[in-house]
C-alpha cells in the first residue's frame, strides 16, 4: 500500500473521532507518525502535495515525526 492510501484511510478515521476520544485520537497519531517517518523523502513528497484540511489533522504529530527522522538520521 502507498502512503497516499494509507494516509487516507487512516485520516478518514481520525476525522470521524469525537473530540473528547483520547484513545481513538492516540492510536491515530500513532498509525500518522509510524506511516510518515517510515521514508523521509516519501514523507515530503506526500506533505507537499495533501490538501489543507489531511495536513491539519497530520500537524497534530508534526514534532513527534520529527523527533523520530532526527534520531534516524544520526
Amino acid at each position: 500500500m502507498n502512503i497516499a492510501n494509507e494516509m487516507e484511510a487512516i485520516l478518514s478515521k481520525r476525522k470521524e473521532l469525537h473530540l473528547n476520544d483520547d484513545y481513538g485520537i492516540q492510536k491515530s497519531w500513532n498509525e500518522i507518525t509510524e506511516v510518515l517517518s517510515g521514508n523521509e523523502e516519501r514523507a515530503i513528497r506526500y506533505l507537499e502535495n495533501c490538501n489543507k484540511e489531511d495536513l491539519y489533522y497530520i500537524s497534530e504529530v508534526f514534532e513527534d515525526i520529527a523527533e523520530i527522522l532526527i534520531v534516524l538520521s544520526d
